[in-house]
């Protein structure tokens, strides 16, 4: 039998620290080299084939077999890949995922936002839709788990709604035996703590609510219709939050406009409660609409970006855990999110369906529902069918198993800047990784 490097491996060298790694994107293997052993290993896979090599180091040449490291010569990994993508796409889950799009209303007029204020909101006939969708996917009986995502717009200009719809869903998950679990995204203005009590007890468990910044960077960014601040309001809101709900999500959006006042933000201590997570919202140009608050290309890289999540962990209670079975949990993924799943869909006003929350024009619909059942049209084919694997770029990148090409939305609209900002935000993430693990190690030698 003959053999081949596979193409998914990814060396990394810390001479300072020194400490050695090599990580394999497609099968998650990691392994740490001695020094001594560095060179053997790196002629072993320069020519496996090589017998002298093989049977001077047997035991380690068998390893790296073992490991994925190298393989069999007539071993096609792209397709291995591509079969491991389409066969996450079209797989049968035992959780049923939901973003339910209240209304497309905001009472916000936030510089970057991608969505086109309209006033639109569910009728009763959409209530009813989804009410009957969702029996007939929970009698089935082959879920586990329900979650529900609500979205807007501002999803609390319809507060009486959501409440309706969410105790009508946790008493369907009731009925059927199904976990219930929900979470709303809204940005903050509306909530008060007696609308907060109520939500909860309606079934939602967790809130995410954003944040741009100190109160002068916040104001200029997410204000109100008129031009009118908000950041007392969304502080207020983050506090009530983390008095009722499990879990409270603050958003942080970034860009090079905001960059530098995010280390104010976070010396302030009302932000550090013990529920709230922080996580930084990497705003890029996704679409037409992005364009217009980005002419000057104001996203962060991934360079950058990876600086931001350190600080985060510097400064509040998210600091990494001292354990090496966290930093080596690199994920190798299949597909990345809902909108290359079959069965997860957001739904809107008219009962309208999408894939994306980033793709809410009517353009973007891929079908609608109809006396209980989803009626697709060929965008759906479109995005289930988008294929990481034949990307020109994707293609021969040994990270493309890390990565599978990045947001499928974004590979559809801005297939020119993929590795802009894509490749370089993944290479970003792994390094950024594996220099964690290298200190990790150096420091217990």
């Amino acid at each position: 039998m003959r053999f081949k490097p596979s193409i998914y491996n990814i060396p990394y060298g810390n001479h300072k620290a020194g400490v050695f790694l090599l990580y394999n994107t497609f099968g998650g293997a990691l392994i740490s080299i001695d020094y001594r052993d560095y060179r053997n290993i790196r002629d072993l896979l320069a020519d496996p084939n090589n017998t002298r090599l093989r049977n001077a180091e047997v035991g380690k040449f068998n390893k790296m077999v073992k490991l994925g490291f190298i393989i069999d010569e007539e071993t096609d990994e792209l397709s291995l890949v591509r079969l491991r993508h389409f066969n996450a796409v079209f797989s049968s889950e035992d959780y049923f995922s939901l973003t339910i799009i209240l209304t497309f209303s905001c009472n916000l007029r936030c510089i970057y936002c991608y969505e086109t204020s309209k006033n639109e909101k569910l009728s009763d006939a959409d209530l009813q839709e989804i009410i009957h969708y969702t029996k007939i996917k929970l009698q089935n009986k082959k879920y586990k788990k329900m979650y529900i995502g609500w979205y807007g717009g501002e999803p609390l200009l319809c507060s009486e709604l959501l409440i309706k719809l969410s105790q009508t869903m946790k008493q369907l998950c009731s009925d059927y035996g199904i976990t219930y679990y929900s979470a709303l995204i809204t940005n903050g203005y509306l909530l008060t703590y007696e609308l907060g009590q109520v939500l909860k007890e309606s079934g939602i468990d967790e809130i995410q609510i954003t944040i741009d910044g100190p109160e002068p960077i916040h104001n200029k960014r997410r204000f109100l219709k008129d031009g009118g601040p908000t950041f007392k309001e969304i502080k207020q809101a983050i506090l009530v939050a983390a008095n009722i709900f499990n879990k409270v999500k603050v958003r942080l959006n970034v860009d090079r406009d905001n960059f530098a006042s995010i280390d104010e933000l976070l010396k302030e201590k009302w932000l550090h409660k013990g529920n709230i997570q922080l996580g930084i919202g990497h705003l890029k140009d996704y679409s037409d609409t992005c364009s217009l608050w980005n002419p000057f290309n104001l996203a962060l890289t991934g360079e950058e970006y990876y600086e931001l999540v350190k600080k985060v962990e510097q400064n509040t209670q998210q600091k990494i855990p001292p354990d090496l079975k966290f930093l080596i949990s690199i994920p190798v993924k299949s597909r990345i999110c809902g909108a290359d799943h079959k069965d997860s869909f957001c739904i809107g006003p008219g009962a309208i369906v999408y894939k994306c929350l980033s793709a809410l024009d009517i353009h973007d619909a891929v079908g609608y529902l109809k006396n209980g059942n989803f009626w697709p049209n060929k965008r759906y084919a479109n995005w289930l069918l988008n294929d990481p694997t034949q990307q020109t770029q994707c293609r021969r990148c040994n990270i493309l198993p890390l990565c599978m090409g990045g947001c499928p939305y974004y590979r559809q609209r801005r297939p020119q800047n993929i590795q802009e900002n894509i490749c370089k935000y993944w290479r970003a993430f792994l390094y950024n990784r594996f220099s964690q693990i290298a200190s990790y190690l150096a420091e217990r030698r």
